[in-house]
């Protein structure tokens, strides 16, 4: 959501928690890297605290990235309505929230007198109580920051949506026994699916509506316990590796502060900015190196857009153009590692997350060419400007400045390909790497401009990691009344016995869902239920799950419902209409893109197949 609160001393204490996390564990992880590479042996128990961390950073983190406006909501509504709408709209929205919260909570306090509290780690026997803990506290800090929310509005406009909403729960609380056998089966998956629509569509954060829909769903079908919803958000947490997110997102925003992403651009600008249009072509390039060094697509675009801005405009470039090429450059970088998507596939699925780093190279390199084809033959057509040559000396100045920044993906991949750590303790490495250019070669940051830095990446990955927890927990409600089961029939029904129809109707469907899911849930729900039967088309699980990535990422960034359209129309300071109508281009190369790789395994199976890392 767009909308910020004013910070206060209560965010600043729970920033302070959230921070301490973050960088005791990245202190933690690099410690175990140098003592493994060096001494030979892992610190005990970094692994436990490891997952610790990210539930504090989950649930914590997730709740002040709430008042911060970092929470993706579709917005789709408001660009249509009157104004006037908009604010009852808005107050619902946060009623909406603030019940879910208090649900959470409940359930979440169930948890640890049910099962938690009676279980301890296997190695620092750790209460399993503490995990609970900052699920409890997250709820409870995001129904105080909706409550916050709500004073912001019209004292009676609150009171009369607060008491419809209040309304509406209680009446259904107090009179299950009345319709509770009426709604068992299909028709609590339909209600639950029209109530998931509904809140969506009013501008209900992702997260929340992945939360309030399963809870929703268990309590109308009775199928399992509700109780079961704020397990299962714990449980999907408990994987170490989700760790890496949070010190990749890190990774991009010191990237950004520390003049490491600028300098790169610098760089490419000189070597392919001559050709007209080429700074479009500047932002493909460099979309493919950023997004190998942050992770983070948001990152990825304001740390090439913001850039470049200045520079784009004193050349004459469309901005609504502009735009739709960073959309489309973002959609090219989303197999290029150590992209977030792909680190919480490979957590879900038996892919490796090596494995998808490196099979994700050459496809990204493909979308690119068709990209820069496209851009090529638009420059011509439209007469796009031409900027002067760079000196071949200062090209060789730029490029010793920026060699440092570019040794970052090499750190990144080969870490991780050649066994050095895993990937959470290779991105630590990434960390720490990154903020030694910013603060000693680059020196374009501070002790206090990195605390700055670890609050943010911290609300930005919590916000990402409670997706990751209220998805899981809505895909696994579903799985009760078998619907993931129902979907894959379907899928193999209208598929056949061939391979490029289950390819392109995987295709479709991920799209369309990365658009109305904000991309990362759309991975969540959608590959496991996929990557099990694309054997049986003769499709490799890998192959398969690089185009899910790319096709997801077209529909997180497809105008008007794609969150990902409105941070380019935001980056580039023009408009959604100016970006739609120069979009349509590009949107059918990526699609052509994404269908000639998904058809071509090459593309996707080559690399891993010349490091035996697949078969």
């Amino acid at each position: 959501m767009n909308t910020t609160l004013r910070a206060t001393g209560v965010d600043r204490f729970f920033h302070n928690i959230v921070g301490v996390a973050l960088l005791a564990e990245l202190v933690l992880m690099f410690s175990n890297v140098i003592c493994r590479f060096f001494f030979q042996f892992s610190i005990r128990g970094s692994e436990e605290l490891g997952e610790l961390a990210v539930m504090v950073i989950a649930f914590i983190g997730g709740a002040i990235a709430y008042p911060r406006g970092e929470h993706v909501a579709v917005e789709i509504l408001y660009k249509i309505l009157p104004d006037s709408w908009h604010q009852p709209l808005r107050a619902e929205a946060a009623w909406v929230v603030v019940i879910t919260a208090a649900v959470g909570a409940v359930l979440a306090i169930q948890i640890v007198f049910i099962t938690t509290i009676k279980n301890h780690t296997g190695i620092l026997n750790i209460n399993k109580g503490w995990y609970s803990l900052p699920m409890i506290v997250g709820f409870l800090l995001i129904a105080y920051y909706g409550l916050r929310r709500l004073a912001t509005y019209p004292r009676k406009m609150t009171l009369i949506t607060g008491a419809a909403s209040l309304a509406v729960f209680l009446s259904g609380l107090m009179t299950k026994p009345l319709w509770e056998s009426a709604l068992d089966g299909n028709p609590g998956l339909v209600l639950t699916l029209a109530l998931f629509l509904a809140i969506l569509f009013i501008g209900v954060p992702i997260g929340f509506v992945l939360a309030a829909c399963g809870v929703f769903f268990l309590y109308v079908s009775g199928g399992a316990s509700v109780t079961a919803v704020a397990l299962n958000m714990q449980n999907s947490l408990m994987n170490f590796i989700l760790l890496a997110i949070p010190f990749f997102v890190m990774a991009g925003y010191v990237m950004t502060e520390g003049g490491l992403s600028k300098r790169l651009i610098h760089f490419v600008v000189s070597l392919v900015g001559r050709v007209r249009g080429g700074l479009y072509h500047v932002i493909i390039v460099v979309t493919y190196i950023v997004s190998g060094l942050s992770g983070s697509k948001v990152a990825d675009v304001t740390a090439v857009g913001t850039t470049m801005n200045e520079t784009l405009r004193k050349e004459g470039y469309d901005m609504g153009e502009t735009a739709a090429v960073l959309a489309a450059a973002a959609v090219m970088g989303e197999t290029v590692p150590p992209c977030i998507n792909m680190i919480v596939l490979g957590s879900i699925s038996t892919l490796s997350i090596g494995t998808l780093f490196v099979a994700g190279l050459i496809p990204a390199v493909v979308m690119a060419i068709v990209l820069m084809i496209l851009i090529a033959m638009r420059a011509r057509i439209k007469g796009m400007p031409v900027s002067s040559p760079v000196p071949f000396k200062e090209i060789m100045q730029r490029a010793a400045i920026a060699l440092p920044a570019l040794f970052a993906p090499v750190l990144l991949v080969g870490g991780i390909v050649l066994g050095i750590g895993t990937p959470t303790e290779v991105s630590s490495s990434a960390v720490i790497y990154s903020v030694l250019l910013g603060l000693v070669v680059y020196r374009e940051i501070n002790l206090k401009g990195i605390w700055k830095i670890v609050v943010d990446s911290s609300s930005v990955a919590g916000m990402v990691l409670f997706i990751v927890s209220t998805a899981s927990a809505f895909s696994w409600s579903l799985t009760i009344a078998q619907v993931p089961h129902e979907i894959a029939e379907a899928v193999i029904s209208l598929a056949g016995k061939s391979g490029t129809g289950f390819m392109l109707l995987s295709i479709a469907v991920l799209i369309v869902m990365g658009a109305m899911l904000e991309g990362l849930p759309a991975i969540l729900i959608f590959a496991p239920l996929l990557l099990p039967i694309a054997p049986q088309f003769g499709i490799h699980p890998l192959q398969l799950g690089i185009v899910l990535v790319l096709s997801m990422g077209v529909g997180n960034f497809l105008p008007p419902i794609g969150v990902g359209a409105y941070v380019c129309v935001s980056v580039s300071k023009t408009t959604l209409d100016a970006m739609m109508s120069r979009y349509v281009p590009y949107l059918i190369a990526l699609i052509i893109g994404i269908i000639f790789i998904g058809l071509v395994p090459w593309f996707s199976l080559v690399l891993p197949r010349a490091f035996h890392m697949i078969n």
